[in-house]
């Protein structure tokens, strides 16, 4: 199990305040009044950066604050019955890691540093104070929440009625996606998971992984150059996944265009 951070250190990262923050609007309630914000801000703390492969927080561990993650990336995990590793997720700069504990008081998973992270952490204990203080905060953790909900419920359809390419293929779409709302390249980016960390994820055999990006760069579909990741088409993409609407959107717009 990897070395677990000390997250009660007040040993401070580079400090980036909420109101100049480039992701202030992907994890906080929107329209904040400058007030409110201050408040908010005054209440998040900035930990030193999480080196890769250390531990935020571990399986059974107290649940004392919800992390956003504010650069680098995060993989979730839990231990099977026999000590193997499952990964149950990935965050990326704006997303939150934590929730899974809100309800039992404990972490249920085991949040690890996928490369040199750096979060902003805010206290559970202050977040009655916060939700009179800060409009819409109440209603952003429900919503967050309920994102949390449908990320499992993507994840048990991915892994119990896909077949392996379509696995990847709602994979790659769901990873740009999240990127874009972040501002950043739906179709082009690098994948800071290793491919056995990808294939632990999808439920498949690294081999599989391996063979599938082959076979989709070789068909044009992707640009492969190890963890760096180029759609070409997005629609073929969509179409392995049985997405019939949008490729009729883009065929729609190609016939437009013609």
């Amino acid at each position: 199990m990897p070395a677990t951070i000390d997250t009660h250190s007040r040993t401070p990262a580079i400090a980036v305040h909420c109101d100049r923050c480039s992701l202030q609007r992907v994890c906080l309630p929107r329209e904040l009044a400058q007030d409110a914000l201050r408040c908010f801000d005054d209440e998040v703390e900035r930990p030193a950066p999480i080196e890769r492969g250390a531990a935020l927080f571990e399986a059974g561990a107290r649940v004392d604050f919800l992390f956003a993650v504010r650069s680098g990336s995060v993989r979730t995990l839990v231990l099977t019955s026999d000590g193997s590793e499952q990964t149950t997720g990935f965050y990326l700069p704006g997303e939150i890691v934590g929730l899974d504990g809100i309800a039992g008081g404990s972490h249920a998973v085991t949040a690890i540093a996928l490369e040199r992270t750096t979060v902003c952490r805010l206290p559970l204990g202050n977040m009655s104070e916060l939700f009179d203080t800060v409009p819409g905060l109440a209603q952003e953790m429900l919503r967050l929440a309920g994102e949390a909900i449908a990320c499992d419920q993507r994840r048990f359809l991915l892994l119990g009625q896909m077949t392996a390419e379509a696995r990847v293929a709602s994979f790659l779409l769901d990873f740009g996606e999240r990127l874009n709302r972040r501002g950043l390249s739906a179709l082009r980016f690098c994948m800071p998971m290793s491919r056995h960390e990808l294939a632990n994820y999808l439920g498949l055999a690294v081999e599989t992984v391996s063979r599938l990006f082959s076979r989709l760069r070789e068909q044009g579909v992707l640009e492969v150059d190890r963890r760096e990741i180029e759609i070409l088409d997005s629609a073929a993409l969509h179409t392995l996944v049985g997405d019939t609407e949008f490729v009729g959107m883009a065929q729609d717009r190609k016939a437009a265009n013609a």
